[in-house]
């Protein structure tokens, strides 16, 4: 999801995304896979995520909680029968949205090709992705999410709060597309 997000406005014209299916169901390797990730940073909720095969992002959203409430800045979903992307209620993304939603690709990302075009109200969100979430891999024991828990809590009762993996979990507010589904939950103040 690192990745798609900060390289997907540099790719060309039909190149692919680079999603990798769900291997171990046969079924799922010719679904689209889903990313949603929930986190804080600078006091603001976000809820962002993306649908996409390997040769195209069919949906996109964004969801800022800048005083508690939602407001929606990105909602892009493909329309197979027109073969056009339908564009959301965007009123509270500020900027020249209409530029930004001509440039962007069907193999990139809405929020990406907007950074790469000067936007800064979505600034917070990309380079969440790129300075703040951490990427962990290989075999962890049962206790790792545990001992981070615990590690976080030590820092909240004492000086500075980073960020703590929460698990696989859908964080979007809506239903599966019966795909397959990849979120996770981060805290990065």
């Amino acid at each position: 999801m690192r990745r798609i997000v900060l390289h997907s406005a540099q790719s060309q014209r039909g190149d692919e995304i680079g999603v990798t299916p769900y291997l171990f169901d046969y079924a799922m390797q010719e679904k689209p896979t889903e990313f949603g990730v929930t986190f804080i940073e600078n006091n603001v909720r976000y809820e962002y995520g993306f649908i996409s095969t390997n040769g195209q992002i069919l949906e996109e959203w964004l969801f800022a909680y800048p005083k508690g409430r939602p407001q929606v800045w990105i909602e892009r979903t493909f329309d197979s029968e027109t073969q056009q992307y339908k564009w959301g209620n965007t009123d509270k993304l500020v900027g020249t949205k209409q530029l930004w939603q001509e440039s962007t690709r069907s193999n990139a990302l809405f929020l990406s090709t907007a950074i790469q075009l000067n936007n800064t109200q979505l600034r917070p969100v990309f380079d969440w992705f790129k300075f703040q979430i951490k990427i962990i891999g290989g075999n962890l024991a049962p206790s790792f999410t545990a001992e981070l828990c615990e590690d976080e809590m030590q820092k909240s009762q004492g000086v500075h709060s980073q960020s703590v993996l929460s698990g696989n979990r859908q964080t979007k507010p809506r239903r599966l597309k019966g795909g397959n589904a990849t979120g996770i939950v981060m805290n990065a103040q």
